[in-house]
């Protein structure tokens, strides 16, 4: 959060101030980014090698990812294949890489597990499921075993050059719609799709026959516009950080439910308790 408002707020901006700087920051970010995408899609970064894996990587990513991947094939230099064993289903590399810290050359050992059949790569380092980018250590392997282009799982479209933004398309409070004429245009068809959906809800063959004109005009433009067997997903779990505040709440709130639970176990208690006494009275009163 400090890294995103840097030079637009500090301790002493007011709150009416902060609004203002707000836009300014979001602004300036979006404008950085029209920047990357456009220097991206116009522009070429040289290839550091004569790897077709390289020029995989150069043709479909944005400059910013492709510099990162660039590292990892000059890392690459760095790495030995010390053992290899193979069987029938796959070949295990120990890959040594060499690194200096403080002046002071040492070495870290990896495993690298390569399938023949599909060419997929994992490596004990994690780098790719952690980042997204495929390591040096699985470079290394794919060029012994002679792989011209990786699997395109390993080629993520989040970092496609050619990938669509579709908060581009929302209005905010820095955008200008006479700025932006695609931005304009989204906005008139979203409320004209609204319409038709609030008409065509009102029954449910009217529904069908909407989703099946959709479902054909996506095809027309290319866009997979199916309802039907579409399972969503929530916003999954994470073990962030908490702050004191949140933790001693949170606390508050599980032992006001444990008592409120405690009185209402109690109160059912005595509930089936009292009839019971009163029954067993009312027997020795008759009793007597």
């Amino acid at each position: 959060m400090n890294a995103f408002f840097d030079g637009f707020i500090n301790s002493s901006t007011t709150l009416q101030q902060f609004v203002v700087q707000y836009d300014n920051a979001l602004k300036f970010k979006a404008q950085k980014e029209i920047e990357a995408d456009f220097s991206s899609l116009n522009t070429t970064v040289a290839c550091g090698s004569q790897s077709p894996i390289e020029r995989q990587f150069q043709v479909k990513y944005t400059h910013a990812k492709f510099e990162e991947v660039q590292t990892e094939f000059r890392s690459r230099m760095n790495c030995f294949n010390k053992d290899t064993m193979k069987d029938c289903i796959s070949n295990k590399y120990t890959i040594k890489e060499e690194c200096m810290w403080d002046g002071i050359c040492s070495a870290k050992y990896y495993h690298v597990q390569f399938d023949p059949l599909t060419n997929d790569t994992s490596c004990s380092c994690l780098l790719f499921e952690f980042r997204g980018i495929i390591c040096q250590h699985c470079l290394l392997v794919l060029s012994q075993e002679y792989v011209q282009n990786v699997p395109s799982k390993y080629v993520l479209r989040r970092w496609s050059k050619n990938i669509r933004r579709k908060h581009t398309l929302i209005i905010a409070g820095y955008s200008s719609l006479h700025q932006e004429p695609k931005m304009q245009r989204y906005q008139s068809l979203c409320k004209r799709f609204y319409d038709i959906a609030e008409a065509a809800c009102k029954s449910e063959s009217t529904s069908h026959e909407l989703e099946k004109e959709l479902n054909s005009l996506g095809k027309k433009f290319g866009v997979n516009t199916s309802l039907r067997n579409v399972k969503r997903k929530g916003r999954p779990r994470t073990n962030r950080l908490k702050s004191s505040v949140e933790t001693l709440s949170r606390k508050r709130k599980t032992a006001s439910r444990k008592h409120a639970s405690t009185t209402t176990l109690q109160q059912n208690e005595i509930t089936c308790i009292v009839p019971s006494l009163f029954n067993r009275n009312a027997t020795s009163f008759t009793t007597i």
